[in-house]
């Protein structure tokens, strides 16, 4: 309700005009669900109110009457509202309200043409390639590097060649590792493939993409060492909200060697303090897996849920450190992962998730565990993903090799 967020008369009075008017007490509540604090709240109240009076000035008199050039046309008039806030802010408060009308099937404004047709690739993929949340993810990012890359060419997806294409993927191929081009190259594939089905394209230029070689088992996993994981920890304060989580979630991961992603996917729920134990849902085709919950863990966990974890009724466990209050993504948790590394001093490579697995691999394996337990634990469906740990990495073997006998003539 506005009351809860403005006490005087007059100002109640002023921030109710224009079509957007009716709506406003609900949005302050989904504004307050989501988390977000009591002076921004008011901010974002105040800046739609503005924008519903210029919706008023064009003539609109009711919400359905809204489109993306009345969105976006806003945007040319912010100067003239204020002088002390950036005309972003402007826009961003009237972009909260726009996803407040589509979560609430109020209203769907039509988006502009690169959002829209992004929009409807994801939509594809989802309904016919039954792509899961984190594959989205991906292919979101990737397009929208691809798109970018287009509008500084000033070339439309249409009228795209093949040389250009080609020209583009392996520029990009120069200063990307080999899981970054796979990456990428999907996502074009399919997004062409898209276009073809959608009648945007009459035939598919994805085909002329080459396909990087990438060899199975080509090299040896490499993994944080275990000293370097706990320095990691320790250099993790406790002094706000983002240090209680980032450290909980280092510990996760030397812990257990689960995926970045089961981290990110992990529920409150999944979290059993009577019997002591912590369930990790299945991730990329493996296993859902389920460990005792250490004292180690259960302290940092137990301190970031209780004084840094946000109240909100999202039910996974490590959200983001900023209102909207949402669950971590794999890309959030890799850039936190590298931020955490870089500023700790720690080398490392790779320096994602995965040097936590590949380090807990590892140890297990120095410490004489089975292949089997290996598996069960790293969530592995199949024994033959857990043999790459088996390889030999000669690096290792150097300080321990034997001098080579002479020859005696």
């Amino acid at each position: 309700m506005l009351g809860n967020f403005f006490l005087l008369a007059g100002t109640l009075d002023r921030l109710q005009v224009g079509p957007v008017a009716p709506l406003l007490d609900s949005f302050s509540d989904w504004l307050a669900d989501y988390g977000y604090s009591h002076n921004y709240i008011c901010n974002l109240l105040t800046w739609v109110s503005r924008w519903s009076q210029y919706l008023a000035d064009q003539g609109v008199s009711s919400i359905q009457e809204l489109t993306i050039d009345l969105v976006e046309g806003f945007s040319d008039v912010c100067h003239n509202y204020s002088r002390m806030q950036h005309p972003k802010t402007m826009i961003m408060a009237v972009h909260r309200f726009q996803k407040y009308l589509e979560e609430n099937e109020i209203l769907m404004i039509q988006a502009q043409p690169r959002r829209q047709i992004v929009r409807e690739y994801l939509d594809w993929m989802g309904n016919t390639k039954n792509a899961s949340t984190s594959t989205l993810e991906i292919r979101e990012r990737y397009l929208n590097l691809f798109l970018d890359q287009l509008e500084e060419l000033h070339v439309a997806v249409k009228d795209l060649t093949s040389q250009q294409l080609i020209a583009y993927f392996l520029d990009y191929s120069q200063t990307h590792g080999i899981g970054a081009r796979r990456s990428m190259q999907a996502t074009l594939r399919t997004f062409f493939r898209f276009c073809l089905s959608g009648n945007y394209l009459n035939q598919d230029p994805g085909l002329v993409l080459p396909t990087p070689k990438d060899y199975r088992q080509a090299k040896v996993p490499k993994g944080i060492e275990a000293d370097h994981a706990q320095n990691l920890i320790a250099s993790v304060g406790l002094e706000t909200k983002v240090d209680l989580r980032d450290r909980a979630i280092l510990q996760l991961l030397t812990t257990y060697g689960v995926r970045g992603g089961q981290v990110c996917l992990l529920k409150l729920g999944d979290i059993d303090w009577r019997r002591a134990t912590i369930r990790f849902p299945a991730h990329k085709r493996g296993l859902s897996v389920s460990q005792p919950l250490t004292d180690d863990v259960g302290e940092c966990l137990l301190k970031y849920l209780l004084e840094g974890r946000p109240q909100t009724k999202v039910p996974e466990v490590f959200l983001t450190g900023k209102a909207p209050y949402k669950p971590m993504t794999r890309h959030t948790l890799s850039s936190m992962i590298r931020h955490r590394l870089k500023k700790a001093g720690i080398p490392c490579r790779p320096q994602g998730s995965h040097a936590f697995r590949h380090g807990f691999a590892t140890r297990m394996l120095k410490e004489g565990q089975t292949l089997k337990t290996i598996a069960d634990m790293l969530g592995h469906r199949h024994l033959r993903t857990t043999f790459q740990y088996t390889k030999i990495d000669f690096q290792a073997l150097n300080p321990v090799a034997l001098d080579w006998p002479e020859v005696i003539s």
